[in-house]
């Protein structure tokens, strides 16, 4: 039997524009990083997907904040592997993906901050 996947739009054009400037500056700065240690440009693709779910998020669940403010209120989020399945539908191995992406953001946030 063919695996089932579903889908959720959670971006769209109109949602990131309400996203955090500050946000989107972090974004393009972490992106610009990636490039220069030579990943691939399907990872950065990815990463810039999952950024922008990640950036919704923020804004639904916790104001909009810059995510310098909101580290640790988002690590407690993610170690709640419930809110991945109700929230983004998630399996626990995309769940950890997600959990290792902004793994390696933070580690940006704390080099470079």
């Amino acid at each position: 039997m063919p695996r089932k996947t579903r889908y959720r739009k959670l971006t769209s054009t109109e949602r990131l524009a309400q996203v955090n400037k500050n946000n989107i500056d972090l974004q393009n700065d972490f992106l610009d990083y990636l490039k220069s240690t030579h990943k691939s440009q399907g990872t950065i693709d990815g990463y810039r997907n999952d950024l922008g779910i990640f950036w919704v998020w923020v804004l639904d669940n916790l104001d909009n904040k810059y995510n310098g403010e909101v580290v640790g209120k988002i690590v407690v989020y993610l170690n709640n592997e419930e809110l991945g399945y109700r929230y983004l539908y998630y399996d626990k191995p995309s769940i950890t993906y997600k959990k290792s992406f902004l793994s390696k953001l933070f580690d940006f946030l704390k080099f470079w901050g």
